[in-house]
């Protein structure tokens, strides 16, 4: 069901027609809510003529921006329509909003209007100079017969549906407005700041009936000294004008971000490193959505980036005060001395007391670390949450399309160290005359080995060149460590969950699973871009809410 919010001020018999064609005009029962933003006791007879109106009623004039959001509070269902009392519904539009409606998606369903107007309408219909006189069932004739056109990217305006935890998201309307103008348009600019996709649809029309009424010369003053006051206020919150198009949109917020940027404090790019790679990923991902993110080196003389990716390294002086930073979760304390910082959990965290500062945004790579501490003196992890972490954000570089299996001969098997040398593993005897891959050994050479051996032996717990060992079709088996329980490594390496034996006896397991990994690193890369756009809007949400809200 739908949650229709509906401000009225002091126009009942344009109120009364809206309720009518909402009501008749859905197929299903929604949830129809007025808002009353004063003169209560104009509306009563028109409102007492639907008696499953929720009506909420603010007192006093409190201006549009409070009734609508109020209204939107007061919702109880998922999704919200936000219409003007002078709207009319077409037939049947629940149903026909319902496909469309979809988080992180605003959409507005093309408006009708009597005379041509400002905005770019696609149908103009003069059906009644005032709302005694609109014959409704004849706009709906006339509605249902029109071509359905594809949608497009637009800025938008009312009516509008939505996401409702979206709007909360975004701070709703914007109530120091000084009139209802222009504040459409600085929602809707929020919402394609916090990267919500604007959508304008033509599968129905809604009518703007009060279009057709014309103002008096008073009221067209008073109206104009007030859109110049909105105007004003607008300029100086966006440092811009308010124009309606996505293109004065895209320049406003492209001016904005370039205020508001990221920095990521990472060594050069390094392919054979997990870490490094997922931190110059974050750069690169948060730049392809429209952010502005920069490398911030270990040491001046660290150039080297990923050419194929977008991973500029900073490149004007560092704000401590408005920057946001990004830390490995290796970097202990605040060295930049930023005032926005985000740290991000990439692996076993040691104490946090000792190593972090205080008031940062925690964001978990793996759901293990939020669940787990790790006691390196003993070498266990003890459960110490239960559930998911709030921020998560599991970024994963797959390769998946150039390591595969070429179905070659196969003999031998093969090795490497990496982390595990570091713990005072000693390889095999049994893999003497084995080939080593070693930190340096390029991504050409890791195929071609691992596509002409049988066996992989993996002595770093943690590696993703176990899942690339599978991927190429060679049985990759994992030293189990000590300590570390075979369910807790695998929920401890989602990218390593399917494909790989955590030691000999699992081979079975290995084989079995083999054909799951690809579908499964797939669907880990699908979920990155909502789990980032998510971290984007709590970090907006967190260090600019007194600006743009």
């Amino acid at each position: 069901m739908i949650s229709v919010i509906i401000p009225t001020y002091k126009e009942p018999e344009y109120l009364d027609l809206c309720l009518r064609s909402a009501f008749e005009g859905q197929v299903n029962e929604n949830e129809i809510i007025v808002v009353v933003d004063g003169f209560l006791e104009l509306n009563k007879s028109v409102l007492d003529k639907y008696p499953k109106v929720n009506i909420l009623d603010l007192g006093t004039n409190k201006g549009l921006s409070v009734a609508t959001n109020w209204g939107v509070y007061n919702a109880t269902n998922d999704y919200i329509l936000v219409v003007n009392d002078d709207n009319v519904f077409p037939k049947d539009w629940d149903i026909k909003l319902k496909p469309h409606l979809k988080k992180g998606k605003v959409i507005t369903p093309n408006e009708m209007e009597p005379h041509p107007s400002m905005f770019a309408q696609k149908h103009i219909k003069d059906l009644g100079k005032s709302p005694s006189e609109f014959d409704l069932h004849h706009f709906w004739e006339y509605e249902q017969s029109l071509p359905v056109l594809p949608p497009e990217k637009s800025g938008s305006t009312l009516p509008f549906a939505m996401y409702k935890a979206d709007y909360l998201a975004v701070g709703g309307w914007d109530i120091m407005y000084p009139s209802p103008h222009v504040v459409d348009w600085d929602f809707f600019l929020k919402c394609e700041y916090f990267g919500m996709e604007m959508v304008r649809i033509y599968k129905h029309f809604y009518h703007f009936c009060g279009a057709a009424t014309r103002p008096t010369p008073e009221q067209s003053e008073e109206s104009t000294r007030k859109e110049m006051l909105a105007h004003k206020f607008f300029t100086t919150k966006w440092d811009g004008k308010a124009e309606h198009n996505p293109q004065n949109n895209s320049k406003l917020l492209s001016k904005f971000k370039s205020k508001f940027r990221y920095i990521i404090l990472s060594p050069e790019y390094d392919k054979n490193s997990g870490g490094i790679t997922i931190l110059h990923k974050l750069c690169h991902m948060l730049n392809e959505l429209g952010e502005n993110a920069q490398i911030f080196p270990f040491h001046p003389n660290q150039t080297k980036t990923n050419p194929k990716w977008n991973t500029p390294l900073i490149s004007n002086n560092f704000n401590p005060e408005e920057d946001i930073v990004i830390y490995p979760e290796i970097i202990e304390g605040n060295p930049l001395n930023a005032k926005k910082v985000v740290r991000y959990i990439l692996n076993n965290p040691r104490p946090k007391e000792k190593q972090w500062g205080d008031n940062e945004f925690w964001l978990y790579h793996n759901k293990f670390f939020y669940n787990y501490t790790f006691d390196f003196k003993t070498n266990q992890s003890k459960l110490v949450n239960e559930g998911s972490p709030e921020n998560y954000l599991h970024l994963i570089e797959s390769r998946i399309d150039f390591f595969t299996n070429e179905n070659l001969p196969r003999k031998g098997n093969c090795f490497t160290l990496r982390k595990g040398e570091e713990k005072g593993y000693k390889v095999d005897k049994k893999l003497k005359g084995a080939i080593e891959i070693k930190h340096n050994t390029s991504f050409e050479e890791l195929k071609e080995i691992f596509n002409k051996t049988e066996r992989f032996y993996c002595y770093d717990t943690c590696t993703y060149i176990s899942t690339i060992a599978a991927l190429c079709g060679c049985i990759s088996i994992v030293i189990p460590e000590k300590g570390l329980d075979k369910e807790i490594w695998r929920n401890k390496n989602p990218a390593l969950y399917y494909g790989v034996a955590y030691g000999e006896k699992d081979i079975p397991y290995a084989l079995e699973t083999l054909n799951k990994v690809k579908p499964y690193l797939e669907n880990l890369e699908n979920e990155m871009v909502p789990q980032l756009k998510e971290f984007i809007q709590k970090t907006k949400k967190i260090w600019q809410t007194e600006f743009i809200k």
